[in-house]
């Protein structure tokens, strides 16, 4: 008797090594992503107890989406969109990065830790438009609906399960924990594209 599991795994598209390795990545960010907001929004409640600049954390996460994604868009539509991911993905390590050491030695402070979620933010607005078309050329065409709703898929589970995630990480570890889970959080991507 055969395996359901084993029959969805040869039809879904993750069974496409490179795709596999894209999601993951992608699912990965997602929830650093998630924990860099609780993180952030932890470390603001600490610093200055205002409602205003917590609340500006996830303005600031935000804010690049509203501001870039046209121009983001187009620059992937002209340019290598591993290169974009990469580049993307490397701003948003270097960014994370930043933050875990300033928190470690105690130098975040409440401007800074908006000018890097800004930063952050910025790169993944870079990579949302090229990720997002990428998928054409990590699949055949016949299995594009398939991989677009596996990202979907991952999407809405990092965006459900991952602030709980970052909740308990915050709450063990402390916010330079989780933002040093998002600084690893990059990493996945980064060596799936080197597979590109």
């Amino acid at each position: 008797m055969s395996n359901p599991a084993n029959k969805w795994l040869a039809a879904s598209p993750l069974r496409h090594r490179l795709f596999l390795g894209v999601w993951i990545g992608s699912v990965s960010l997602g929830f650093g992503n998630q924990m860099q907001l609780v993180a952030g929004s932890w470390s603001m409640t600490e610093m200055t107890h205002s409602p205003q600049m917590v609340s500006l954390v996830a303005f600031a996460l935000n804010l690049p989406l509203l501001l870039f994604s046209i121009a983001f868009g187009a620059l992937s539509d002209l340019k290598d969109k591993r290169t974009v991911i990469a580049t993307a993905y490397s701003i948003m390590l270097c960014a994370a990065l930043c933050m875990t050491l300033l928190g470690y030695f105690g130098w975040l402070s409440p401007w800074l830790l908006l000018l890097l979620s800004f930063i952050f933010g910025t790169g993944y607005a870079l990579n949302m438009p090229a990720w997002q078309a990428s998928v054409r050329e990590l699949v055949p065409a016949k299995e594009i609906s398939a991989a677009v709703s596996m990202n979907a898929v991952g999407n809405n589970v990092t965006r459900t399960a991952g602030p709980g995630l970052g909740g308990i990480v915050v709450a063990l570890g402390g916010v330079q924990s989780a933002f040093g889970l998002n600084a690893l959080a990059c990493i996945p991507m980064l060596l799936s594209l080197r597979r590109w």
